[in-house]
């Protein structure tokens, strides 16, 4: 006795095929995002990097956000080509607090995120 034939479900390769076809259009997407918040990450890593030496050594550092660079303190940082930013100044005094509350926003060709400082010590955050 012949087993019935079934079609009411999808074939393992057919699964796979979709599987595939998603996940090729979801990562350029998805780098595009990740590449200006890893960027986003590394302002932040310096910002901080920059008040904790403020506090540890009991001088005023500043910190000069550009267009195409960024000097924080006595360190220059260039942005990838296409990545800008708006331009701010602020320093961290000594006890390490900043001069300001401010934020900046900083662009891609498609993503735009936005750094956060907050008055007080060590509340600066990304969105």
């Amino acid at each position: 006795m012949d087993k019935p034939v079934h079609n009411n479900g999808y074939t393992l390769m057919e699964m796979l095929m979709v599987l595939l076809i998603v996940t090729l259009f979801s990562i350029p997407v998805s780098l595009q995002k990740d590449h200006l918040t890893l960027f986003m990450k590394k302002m932040k890593m310096y910002s901080i990097a920059v008040q904790c030496n403020a506090f540890q050594l009991k001088e005023v550092k500043t910190i000069r956000i550009g267009n195409k660079e960024a000097l924080f303190d006595d360190k220059l940082f260039y942005y990838p080509d296409t990545i800008s930013c708006n331009s701010v100044t602020f320093h961290y005094n000594e006890n390490g607090n900043i001069s300001q509350a401010l934020s900046y926003t900083c662009k891609d060709s498609s993503h735009k995120m936005k750094m956060i400082y907050q008055l007080g010590s060590g509340r600066v955050r990304y969105e």
